[in-house]
Formats: C-alpha cells, sequence, structure tokens
C-alpha cells in the first residue's frame, strides 16, 4: 500500500489536530485494534532531528478513527517554512505501514 499525500498547513503558536480515519477498500472502517501510531516533522527527510513529533490519540480505533496533535507550545517553537512529515502505524507483530504523507507549510503567529 502507498502511502497517501496530503499537504497540511500549521500556524505558530495554535494547536494543530488532524484526525484520521481508516477504511477498507468496501469502504467499511478498518479495524486498529493492535495498532499504534506515530508521526514526526523534519526540515528534510534526511535531516537529524524533527522539528516536532505529533502525539498521536485513539479516539475510535475499532472503527479506524485516530488523531495527530501538536500542542501550541511545540508549534510557538517551529521555525517559519515548509518542512515534510509523515505518519506510520505499526502492528504490535512489528509490520510498520507509512498512511499519510507530504509537504507542512509553517505559518507564522503575528499575535504573541
Amino acid at each position: 500500500m502507498s502511502a497517501g499525500k496530503h499537504h497540511i498547513v500549521i500556524e505558530q503558536g495554535s494547536t494543530f489536530e488532524m484526525t484520521l480515519s481508516l477504511d477498507e477498500p468496501a469502504g467499511t472502517n478498518k479495524d486498529l485494534t493492535g495498532w499504534s501510531f506515530r508521526g514526526q516533522i523534519k526540515k528534510s527527510a534526511y535531516a537529524d532531528g524533527p522539528s516536532a513529533t505529533f502525539s498521536m490519540i485513539d479516539l475510535d480505533l475499532p472503527n479506524g478513527i485516530f488523531k495527530a496533535v501538536l500542542s501550541a507550545s511545540a508549534t510557538t517553537g517551529m521555525d517559519v517554512g515548509i518542512e515534510t512529515y509523515d505518519v506510520e502505524m505499526e502492528h504490535i507483530d512489528g509490520t510498520v505501514i507509512r498512511l499519510l504523507q507530504g509537504r507542512v507549510t509553517i505559518a507564522s503567529e503575528v499575535t504573541t
């Protein structure tokens, strides 16, 4: 399965939330019980460390729904510009699947 591409905008100083829902090919919800999720933002895919790491919240795993979140304090520390991100899921058996990837535009905060 190839990762989906989705470009996102993150506003400095604001909480960022992205709810994700996975479906089976038949259109039914994918049961994500037994899977964990991770995601990072980096200046480039080859950067040494992440600019930010998403907190992942399990909203309704039996119905394929989870959320990637960055706190307002995390986004405040990000540099304005364009970066890259991905979100992966890992099964308890060690299988890893990249779900989503794309560009991140970090927009400047005016009010501080």
